[in-house]
Order: C-alpha cells, then sequence, then structure tokens
C-alpha cells in the first residue's frame, strides 16, 4: 500500500500538477489522456514487477525480458497515438499553436510523445530496481534462516555426539565400584541420574542455559570421579562469588574437564587438576590445567576423542567472533584457556 501511494503521488505530481503549473487551462482531452497514462503507468509497474522481472530477468532470460518490455512499450505508445486521435489532440495542438494550418505543412500520421516515453521507461526503472531489491532481501532472509537452521542442526547433532561419549565413561566408573562399594556406586547412580536430566532435558530444551547449572553439572561429574581416586589426585575448583548467572551454551565446558581427568591422572602417582570459573561483567573466563600422564609422543587432543574437536566447532557456532581457546600443551601439563564475551 506505502508502494502505491508514492507511485500515486509521483504520476499525479508529474502527469497534472507539473503541467498545470505551466498550462492553468488544461482542456479536457488532456486530462483525460493523462488519466489513461497514469492507469496504464500503474498496470506496468506490476506487471513488471511481478510477472516479468520474476519469470524472466530473475531466470537468465534476459533477451525475452528485455523483447518484452520494447514489444510494451511500442504497443503502449501505439495506443497513445490512437487516444490522441480519439480524444483529437492533434487538432487542439494546431489551434493553440497557429490560428489556422500553415500552407503546404504536413502532419505526421504518427507523433511519438517523448514526455509518456520517459514516463514509461522511469517506470520500467523503478519497478525493476524495487523487484530485484526484494527479491534479493527475500533470498537474504532465507539465506540466514537457512543458516541459522543448519547452525542449530549441528549444534544438536554436536551435543549427541558428545554426550553418548560422556556417559560412556562415567558408566565405566560406576560399573568400577558395583564390585567392591556397593554404597558408593549408589550414589553414583543416583548423581548420575540428576546429570542425566540436565544431559536430556535441561541443556536440550533450550540453546543456553544458566552457567550456575553449568556449574553444578561439572561439580557433580567431580563427584563421581572421586569415587575411584585415591588421595593422591588433588583437585581445585575455583568458582566465582558471588556468582553471576549468565547465559551460557550447554556442555560447552565438560570435554575440556573430562580431558583433564583423563589424561591427568595415573595409579600410584601424584597428580593435580585445576579447574577455575571466573567472570566480569563482560568476560566469562575458563581454565582447566592438568599434570600430563599421556604416553611420550602423544597428542593430547587429537586423541582426546570427540570431545575438544566437536567443542572447537560448537564454540565456533555459538560464539563467532566472541571467543577464544588457547590450548597449552607440553611434556609435563595440558591446559585449556577458554574466554567468552557475554
Amino acid at each position: 500500500m506505502v508502494g502505491l501511494g508514492l507511485q500515486l503521488l509521483l504520476w499525479v505530481t508529474m502527469l497534472f500538477i507539473l503541467p498545470a503549473q505551466f498550462f492553468p487551462n488544461l482542456p479536457a482531452a488532456f486530462l483525460i489522456k493523462h488519466t489513461l497514462i497514469l492507469c496504464i503507468l500503474i498496470t506496468l509497474y506490476y506487471l513488471n514487477s511481478m510477472v516479468w522481472v520474476p519469470n524472466y530477468l530473475l531466470k537468465s532470460k534476459t533477451t525475452n525480458y528485455i523483447g518484452m518490455v520494447i514489444g510494451m512499450i511500442f504497443i503502449i505508445m501505439l495506443a497513445i497515438h490512437f487516444i490522441e486521435i480519439w480524444l483529437h489532440i492533434d487538432k487542439i495542438f494546431r489551434n493553440e499553436n497557429a490560428s489556422a494550418p500553415q500552407p503546404g505543412r504536413k502532419y505526421s500520421h504518427f507523433r511519438i510523445d517523448y514526455f509518456t516515453l520517459l514516463l514509461l521507461l522511469i517506470d520500467i526503472g523503478i519497478s525493476t530496481s524495487i523487484a530485484l531489491f526484494t527479491h534479493n532481501a527475500q533470498e537474504k532472509e532465507i539465506k540466514e534462516k537457512y543458516e541459522k537452521e543448519k547452525i542449530s542442526s549441528e549444534l544438536d547433532l554436536l551435543k549427541s555426539q558428545i554426550n553418548p561419549h560422556f556417559f560412556f565413561n562415567t558408566l565405566n566408573n560406576i560399573y568400577a565400584l558395583t564390585s567392591t562399594q556397593v554404597s558408593l556406586a549408589q550414589k553414583a547412580i543416583l548423581t548420575l541420574s540428576k546429570m542425566m536430566r540436565y544431559v536430556l532435558y535441561d541443556s536440550h530444551q533450550d540453546k543456553f542455559v544458566l552457567l550456575s547449572q553449568e556449574i553444578l553439572f561439572i561439580e557433580n561429574y567431580i563427584e563421581l570421579v572421586k569415587f575411584r581416586l585415591t588421595d593422591k589426585v588433588k583437585i581445585n575448583f575455583i568458582k566465582p562469588s558471588p556468582l553471576k548467572d549468565h547465559p551460557l551454551s550447554p556442555m560447552i565446558l565438560m570435554p575440556f574437564v573430562e580431558n583433564a581427568f583423563k589424561y591427568g591422572v595415573k595409579a600410584g602417582e601424584e597428580s593435580s587438576i585445576d579447574i577455575s570459573v571466573s567472570q566480569s561483567d563482560t568476560v566469562f573466563s575458563f581454565q582447566v590445567k592438568n599434570k600430563k600422564f599421556a604416553n611420550p609422543g602423544m597428542d593430547i587432543e587429537r586423541h582426546s576423542g570427540m570431545g575438544i574437536s566437536h567443542t572447537r566447532r560448537m564454540l565456533d557456532l555459538v560464539y563467532p567472533g566472541k571467543h577464544d581457546l588457547k590450548i597449552i600443551d607440553n611434556a609435563e601439563f595440558f591446559e585449556v584457556n577458554l574466554s567468552i564475551q557475554w
């Protein structure tokens, strides 16, 4: 409706208001002619923008499109000529510009109305430009929607790959307890059920969870792991106080924690695992550091399975340009430093 209103304003100004400024007493025949031209311009606008551009120009049928435009302009100009004959425009024009026909002067049977031709070209240009702009905007919107759906699907796939990997390792730990410490195994199963609820429901219902939920999940995981550890393993978990509950992508931190316990603990050896969460008004920071007990020459990140590599991909999808992940891997320790802008 807005576009139609602007068109009417433009064409009425050029066909009626401007001519009236120079010729106050326009004959009725000119008003009728310009009214018909106005209807032709509006019809041509929608015919071009809704039929020709989508079906020909946007489908790379440029030659057909140009041919149809030229053909239609010729037909309209011919129709305008017959309208002028019907309204006796030529006689009115001669009467207003000369008292009598000049001897020997011949009047053309077909007179090109250059003003109308200019309006037709402007009409075609405006309608084509708007149609192309609208098409590009719609294509961009569709592409963005597709990319969002693609990212969402990929995130779901990554989560589905990470979560079974985590539970597989945890169930192995509980299985080891069932034969020696039944009460601890029962407690571990209860803790695991809380974690499963978080993974299966909370983390999949929304794209983001609260930071406090993710921290609680890590604490439950550490509690499970402790069941199979000795006093030689020191676990230091530092979290901010008071905690500012910002939204965070679920299960984004766990692969780093899993990796630390997988490669930072060795039977009979003293070790420590340091986990730290800190935050400011604009940045969230997460650090995990563990002593390295992997085999010589082993690239921990490469051998840690799906976890870290998929987490890298999740960070790229959820926090593009808003995160910084640094991993230090040397002969003595393995350290992860992650920062995310809120």
